[in-house]
């Protein structure tokens, strides 16, 4: 018919649009903002505008601008009205999780959150090798399985029957930790292995302290901040689908970075580079060395060597 045409959805062009604005301001520094965050609390919405740009296929020029106008504000209003004032409708609480000390010569941390913040620091607490604190939303319960006993305890932690308001949520009532946001101490003093693996968020990994002896990271969207202690013989995996990794590494510490990257921009200075291998300036000509390899699709990769 004179006057009409098909063309391709509306929503994903917005999003696509919108986010990298968000980021581009986000580098430039002008606004501090975890844009993973808001993906994770406001997905709803995206849905929703996303249904009704399909009730569309065909459609006059006239009636593809009233579309993008309404997108606009189903997205944009959606945002305010959820993001400001959905913390009311949350019923939000916290969950503390520990493994004690006992007889342990070292200890094991698996976490399985579907998505969310992801925090973890050194403890000065000698009688737990973990210890923390869980935010979680309304209708979400956590799975914590703990062996305590023996030379080798663990504790895994996992989430079910979630319901995600779309929101921003504030601080909650102890010790500052929001909703969706997983905050433990970890023992510095025993060697740990440790197991992430998110859906869609944050991670802020502070090992700088840690006797780490394994870490693997899974996580399908978000980023992705690890600090390296600066002793040790390890091994770290870390994989995203889509994202950012930032990976921080002492001077002194001989370790090895293999990539394998499909469509991300590097940047890794202060490494010389084998082939597909980079070397710390400490590995040059060490014997034992410390492993990282780096799995990721989509997104942008730096290390740093400080």
């Amino acid at each position: 018919m004179e006057g009409e045409f098909r063309r391709g959805g509306l929503v994903g062009p917005i999003i696509l649009i919108g986010l990298g604005v968000v980021f581009l301001l986000e580098n430039l520094g002008f606004i501090s903002v975890s844009i993973w965050e808001v993906v994770l609390r406001t997905w709803p919405i995206l849905l929703i505008a996303w249904g009704v740009d399909l009730l569309i296929i065909r459609r006059t020029v006239e009636a593809t601008l009233f579309t993008l106008i309404l997108l606009l504000v189903i997205i944009t209003g959606g945002f305010w009205i959820f993001g400001i004032q959905g913390d009311t409708f949350s019923q939000a609480r916290i969950e503390q999780v520990s493994l004690r000390v006992g007889s342990a010569t070292a200890y094991e941390i698996d976490l399985a959150p579907s998505l969310g913040l992801v925090r973890l620091i050194s403890s000065d607490d000698s009688e737990y090798l973990a210890i923390g604190e869980l935010g979680l939303s309304r209708g979400q319960s956590i799975e914590v399985a703990t062996v305590e006993e023996g030379r080798s305890p663990s504790i895994s932690v996992g989430t079910s029957g979630s319901w995600f308001w779309p929101s921003f949520s504030r601080d909650l009532v102890a010790d500052g930790v929001r909703e969706n946001e997983w905050r433990l101490r970890i023992n510095p003093s025993l060697p740990a292995t440790l197991g992430i693996d998110l859906g869609i968020g944050d991670m802020d990994l502070d090992l700088e302290e840690i006797m780490l002896d394994d870490l693997d990271v899974d996580m399908g969207v978000g980023r992705l901040v690890v600090f390296l202690p600066a002793e040790g013989v390890f091994d770290v995996k870390l994989s995203t689908a889509i994202g950012l990794i930032e990976v921080y590494v002492p001077r002194e510490l001989a370790l090895e970075i293999k990539l394998d990257t499909v469509l991300s921009v590097t940047d890794i200075d202060g490494f010389r580079r084998e082939g597909n291998v980079y070397v710390s300036p400490a590995a040059q000509g060490s014997g034992r060395v410390a492993q990282l390899v780096i799995t990721q699709a989509i997104g942008k990769v730096n290390i740093f060597l400080q």
